[in-house]
């Protein structure tokens, strides 16, 4: 698998770009944000844990997964520029049953819950731009539970290339296939019907 490297802006520049009117005053949250690096295959969460962090993929990338007798059963992807949390573990501070495992070298930079509540209270425009963030994960998860409950495996897997075309070169055919509800024996066929087309 080949080596991929990006230079993506940080956590407060991503953050400042939603609302750029506000951009300076997200620079309040800079001395809040944590950084943390992954080895490929290290895990960052595991389930049974409150997910008490939100974190952005500066570089690499990690999935989330259930287990399920034993296999991995890959439920998102996060890649630079994603926002990667257990939603419903960060907001209601219940126990997840995520983990979350590198890809490959992985550097997160995260800002815990309480430190976002708090700088709820002291940027301007940080509660404008958590609604702008909460609605875009809103939508991507709707747009992913339609793609489930309606498309074919097929369909789902030319719709994930489009959306991120590296995909294939970055993520082992095995975790791709379990997205899929696939066995790895299904996805090589719909990747030779595709190759054909």
């Amino acid at each position: 698998m080949g080596r991929f490297f990006y230079h993506m802006i940080d956590f407060i520049d991503f953050i400042g770009e939603v609302v750029p009117e506000y951009k300076i005053h997200v620079e309040l949250m800079r001395p809040f944000v944590a950084r943390k690096s992954l080895s490929r295959n290290d895990l960052l969460f595991r389930a049974g844990a409150v997910f008490k962090d939100m974190y952005y993929v500066k570089k690499g990338g990690c999935f989330m997964y259930i287990l399920e007798g034993g296999k991995e059963i890959v439920s998102q992807f996060f890649f630079e520029g994603d926002l990667m949390c257990d939603h419903f573990s960060f907001l209601t501070k219940r126990p997840s049953n995520q983990f979350v495992k590198a890809l490959e070298d992985t550097e997160l930079e995260c800002l815990g819950y309480d430190d976002i509540q708090h700088l709820y209270d002291v940027v301007p425009g940080l509660d404008r731009i958590g609604r702008i963030l909460t609605e875009r994960i809103c939508i991507r998860l709707m747009i992913n539970l339609m793609s489930y409950k309606n498309d074919s495996p097929e369909v789902m897997y030319r719709k994930l290339l489009i959306q991120r075309p590296a995909l294939s070169q970055r993520v082992p055919q095995y975790l791709i296939a379990s997205y899929l509800s696939l066995t790895p024996v299904g996805l090589s066929k719909i990747r030779k019907r595709l190759s054909r087309s």
